[in-house]
C-alpha cells in the first residue's frame, strides 16, 4: 500500500469543508423556504365559495342538454311506436282480408 501524505489529508479535509459548506447552504435555503411557506395565506376552505355557483351552472347546462335530447327523442320514439301500431293493424287487416 502507498503511504498517505500530508497533501492527501489536506485534500480530504478540503472536500469535507466543501460538503459542510454545501450542507449549511442547503439548511439555510430550507429554512427560507419553510418561512416563506408559513407566510403564505391559508388556502380557501373546500369547497370554495364559487363551487356552488359553478355546480349550478354545470347542472343547468346538463339540464339544457337533456331538454334538447328530449325534443328530438320523444317525437322519434312516438313515430316508431306509431309505425309499429300501423304495421300490426296492417298485418291484421291483411290476415283477415286474405281469409275471405
Amino acid at each position: 500500500m502507498s503511504e498517505v501524505t500530508k497533501e492527501d489529508i489536506t485534500g480530504v479535509h478540503n472536500r469535507i469543508d466543501m460538503v459542510n459548506t454545501t450542507m449549511t447552504d442547503i439548511k439555510v435555503e430550507m429554512a427560507e423556504i419553510k418561512t416563506t411557506l408559513k407566510m403564505q395565506p391559508a388556502p380557501p376552505a373546500r369547497p370554495c365559495s364559487f363551487h356552488n355557483d359553478l355546480k349550478a351552472d354545470f347542472n343547468g347546462h346538463i339540464g339544457d342538454h337533456k331538454e334538447t335530447a328530449g325534443l328530438w327523442q320523444k317525437p322519434l320514439v312516438r313515430n316508431v311506436l306509431d309505425l309499429i301500431k300501423m304495421a300490426i293493424v296492417g298485418g291484421l287487416a291483411w290476415f283477415f282480408g286474405s281469409r275471405h
